[in-house]
């Protein structure tokens, strides 16, 4: 059995490969197009280039909220167009 630790991060792990898997099952070549950036309050943005928004749904918004309950950070979803730091991918 896996300790404490190895489940958190076999957790984490598989939330981010839901997320990810939504956009990447769509539209080829899409993931290295995401960014994920830390807004100038702290909190993490899943930013998509302006052509990938019609992907930012209900579906990927849930996948990103389990992903946000995993980290324990809140993360949204928006453009590429506004500044951000990136954090990332």
């Amino acid at each position: 059995m896996a300790n404490e630790e190895t489940a958190r991060k076999a957790r984490l792990t598989a939330a981010l490969f839901r997320v990810l898997y939504l956009f990447s099952a769509s539209v080829e070549d899409v993931l290295p197009n995401l960014k994920l950036v830390r807004a100038g309050d702290g909190h993490l943005i899943l930013k998509l280039p302006k052509n990938l928004q019609p992907l930012m749904g209900e579906k990927p918004k849930s996948r990103i909220e389990q992903l946000s309950k995993e980290i324990g950070e809140e993360i949204s979803m928006g453009s590429l167009s506004e500044q951000f730091r990136y954090f990332f991918f």
